[in-house]
């Protein structure tokens, strides 16, 4: 991940953070790689409310093959 996931504020000014990916990392690591990249990416967009991001927000999530 980059840091414009960890670094993304809300609106009161609070970042995403590291332990906020985390928990999610453990709660939607399961769901397979599409998945964990969407939730990701809907966490943090709700997270910013709206506001465009002031850096870039890039998750790459591996898979591997059973």
């Amino acid at each position: 991940f980059s840091d414009g996931v960890t670094e993304e504020n809300n609106p009161g000014g609070e970042e995403f953070g590291e332990d906020r990916l985390l928990r999610l990392l453990i709660e939607q690591g399961r769901g397979g790689a599409a998945n964990l990249v969407d939730g990701i990416r809907m966490a943090v967009l709700d997270w910013a409310a709206g506001a465009v991001a002031a850096d870039d927000v890039t998750v790459v999530v591996a898979a591997r093959a059973p």
